[in-house]
C-alpha cells in the first residue's frame, strides 16, 4: 500500500519501461493510443495526454479494476488477463474504434497492461489496494513521447 512504496525503485522502473515501450514504438511502430479528441489547444491536449490519462487510466486499471477483482475472488492470472483485454477495448472504444489504428493498439495496449500489472503487484499483497507509481509515470512518459511525435516536434527516421 501507500506505506510501502518504494519511489526509488518504482521511479526508475517507470521510466525504464516508458523507455521501452519508446524503443517498440521507434522500432516497430507499437503504441498505447492516441486520442483523437479535439482539444481547444496544445497545452490542454498535452495536459489530458501526459497527466490527466496517465493517471486517470492506472488509478482505474492497475489500482482500482484489480483491487475489486481480488477481493470478489479472482485469481491472479484470470485478474491479469481480465487487465490485458480491458485496457487495449478501453482505449480501442474511447480513442475513435479505428481498425487501422487497432492493429497496433491491441498489442501495444495489451502489452502494456501485462507490464503495468506486474509492475504494480511485483512485490504486494494482492489483497490490498496498490498505487501503481511506476506504471504512471511509464504511461507519462509513453504518452509524452508519442505527443512530441505527433505534433511534428520528433521526427524519427524509419
Amino acid at each position: 500500500m501507500i506505506e510501502n512504496i518504494n519511489l526509488k525503485v518504482e521511479i526508475p522502473l517507470g521510466i525504464f519501461i516508458g523507455l521501452i515501450f519508446i524503443i517498440l514504438n521507434a522500432t516497430l511502430g507499437i503504441v498505447i493510443g492516441i486520442p483523437l479528441l479535439a482539444f481547444s489547444s496544445e497545452t490542454e491536449r498535452v495536459a489530458v495526454q501526459s497527466g490527466v490519462a496517465p493517471l486517470g487510466e492506472e488509478l482505474g486499471f492497475r489500482a482500482f479494476l484489480p483491487f475489486v477483482l481480488f477481493i470478489i475472488g479472482v485469481p491472479f492470472i484470470l485478474n491479469l488477463l481480465i487487465n490485458i483485454v480491458s485496457f487495449p477495448l478501453y482505449h480501442y472504444y474511447a480513442y475513435g474504434e479505428s481498425f487501422v489504428s487497432a492493429s497496433s493498439l491491441f498489442i501495444g495496449a495489451g502489452l502494456f497492461a501485462l507490464v503495468a500489472f506486474l509492475a504494480t503487484y511485483y512485490n504486494s499483497d494482492y489483497d490490498e489496494l496498490q498505487i501503481p507509481i511506476a506504471a504512471i509515470i511509464a504511461h507519462a512518459v509513453i504518452n509524452t513521447w508519442l505527443a512530441v511525435k505527433v505534433s511534428g516536434l520528433l521526427v524519427v527516421a524509419s
